[in-house]
C-alpha cells in the first residue's frame, strides 16, 4: 500500500533541520560535520516524539497506540521462564489464555512475588501468575526482558499478550517514522526543537511548537480506537493486575 504523500520521510526531516541550521536544503553540499549535526538532531527529535514529555503534572507520559502490538507466547511443560521479543519495551496487556485452554486468570506481579510463591516447593499446573524482569546485562547488547510464570507449566499453553514496541532509528533504509502522516508535523517540530536545543543550549519557540503539535497528536491518537481487554480488579495482595474477558483493563493508570 502506498504511503501518504503528506508523510515526512527521513530526508524531508533532514532538509528541514539543515535549513534551520543554515546549511541549506541541498544535501549534496553538506559537509561531513554538518551532516552529523543534522542527523543527530533528527534522531534526537524522533526519540523525543517517541518518548514524549509529561504534559499534565501527576499524569503519566503518553504511550502511542501505534507502538502497541499483540503477539503470542507458547509455554512448554516444565519451563517457567521465557525470552520476550528483542523490541519489547513494556507490557501493556497481560498474558491471557486462548479460549478453551484454561479458565484461570493470570495476575501480573513483581519478581519477588513469584519467588515467594516458589518457596513452598515445586508446583505445576496452568500458570496463574507472571512477572517480567530484565535479563542479565553486560553492555554487549541492549537491555532484554524475560517473563517468568507460576506455577510451572504442566503442559503446553498458548498465551496472547500486548507490549509496547521499541522502534529503530530512522535511516535511508528505514525512512518512514512511526505514526505516519497524522503525526508528521509533530515529528518535524520535535526535530527542529532538538536542533534548536543543540544550537542554543536552551529550549525556545520550536520546542513550544512541538508541545502544541504534541497535544494534537495525542488527541488524535486517543481517538484512533478504543481497546477492551478486561478489568483491573483489586489486586493489592498480589501487587499486580488481573484480567477477565468482558470488561476494561487499566494498567499504569491508563484504561484500554
Amino acid at each position: 500500500m502506498a504511503e501518504s504523500t503528506l508523510t515526512f520521510q527521513y530526508l524531508d526531516l533532514k532538509k528541514a533541520v539543515a535549513y534551520y541550521l543554515g546549511y541549506g536544503r541541498d544535501e549534496t553540499i553538506w559537509t561531513a560535520d554538518q551532516t552529523l549535526d543534522i542527523e543527530e538532531a533528527v534522531q534526537n527529535g524522533y526519540r523525543m516524539f517517541m518518548n514524549p514529555p509529561i504534559l499534565v503534572e501527576g499524569k503519566p507520559a503518553h504511550r502511542w497506540r501505534f507502538t502497541k502490538i499483540f503477539t503470542t507466547l507458547t509455554l512448554a511443560e516444565d519451563d517457567d521462564d521465557y525470552d520476550l521479543p528483542d523490541d519489547f519495551g513494556s507490557l501493556h496487556v497481560p498474558f491471557t489464555y486462548d479460549p478453551g485452554e484454561s479458565g484461570n486468570n493470570i495476575a501480573i506481579v513483581n519478581e519477588g512475588r513469584i519467588r515467594q510463591l516458589g518457596q513452598g516447593g515445586e508446583v505445576t499446573g496452568a500458570p496463574s501468575y507472571a512477572a517480567t524482569r530484565v535479563k542479565e546485562f553486560d553492555g554487549s547488547g541492549s537491555t532484554r526482558w524475560e517473563a517468568i510464570f507460576w506455577p510451572i507449566p504442566d503442559g503446553e499453553y498458548t498465551l496472547t499478550y500486548g507490549y509496547n514496541m521499541l522502534l529503530n532509528a530512522l535511516s535511508d533504509a528505514n525512512p518512514f517514522p512511526a505514526g505516519g502522516a497524522a503525526h508528521s508535523a509533530t515529528i518535524r517540530a520535535a526535530c527542529l526543537a532538538a536542533a534548536e536545543l543543540d544550537q542554543n543550549d536552551e529550549r525556545g519557540p520550536h520546542y513550544q511548537d512541538f508541545l502544541t503539535n504534541l497535544r494534537t497528536s495525542i488527541a488524535n491518537d486517543l481517538r484512533s480506537g478504543q481497546e477492551y481487554f478486561g478489568y483491573n480488579g483489586d489486586c493489592s495482595t498480589d501487587t499486580g493486575i488481573r484480567i477477565t474477558r468482558t470488561q476494561t483493563v487499566t494498567y499504569n493508570n491508563v484504561q484500554y
